[in-house]
Parts: C-alpha cells; structure tokens; sequence
C-alpha cells in the first residue's frame, strides 16, 4: 500500500509539474486552459523542419479536441481543482503519441 500511495503522489507531483512547465513557456492561457499556439510553439521550438511543425500542429489540435470534450471544458470558466494538473497530463500524453506516431512513420 506504500508504494501505491508513494507512485500515486509522485504521478499527481509530475502533472502539476506539467502544468507548471505549460504556464512558464506560455502554453496556457491566463485561466489555466493550455492554448492552440502555446502549445505548437512549446512542442516545435528550435525544429526547423516544416513536417515536423505541421505535425506538432495537427497532434495539439487533435489532442486539444479530446481534452475538451473529455473534460467537458468551458473556456470562459476556471479549472476546477485539480483538474490543470490532470489535463496538462492528458495534453502531454497524448500529443507524446502523436509525434510520435510521426518521427516513426519517417523511418519507414
């Protein structure tokens, strides 16, 4: 049961940490919700190649569409508690699998 708690506590520190990382290289908007362009400039900083960038953009938009509808998000409102922590996660996550999925397809 320690270990279980122990992971679960270093898993939530790790998604606010994200959060945190979003809101420092302004990926999030001033109501905490992570935003289209934050997000592609956070994941594509110093890459040059235009596919790569174009990938990054349509892996953010993807993923910020499950998010939206997963929580249900209402950008004019706060995130409820600990819910930035939980998303910033879930943004990470997915848009991890998204690129990816892109940097393998190009050494096939």
């Amino acid at each position: 049961t320690f270990c279980l708690i122990f992971f679960l506590t270093i898993f939530v520190v790790l998604q606010c940490l994200l959060h945190c990382v979003y809101a420092k290289n302004n990926a999030i908007d001033k109501l905490g919700w992570p935003t289209l362009d934050g997000l592609v400039n956070f994941y594509s900083e110093g890459v040059n190649d235009h596919g790569f960038f174009m990938a990054t953009l349509q892996s953010v938009n993807l993923c910020l569409h499950a998010i939206t509808i997963k929580y249900n998000i209402n950008r004019r409102k706060l995130p409820k508690r600990g819910e930035s922590c939980d998303l910033a996660f879930d943004v990470f996550d997915c848009i991890s699998d998204q690129l990816t999925g892109y940097c393998l397809n190009q050494y096939e």
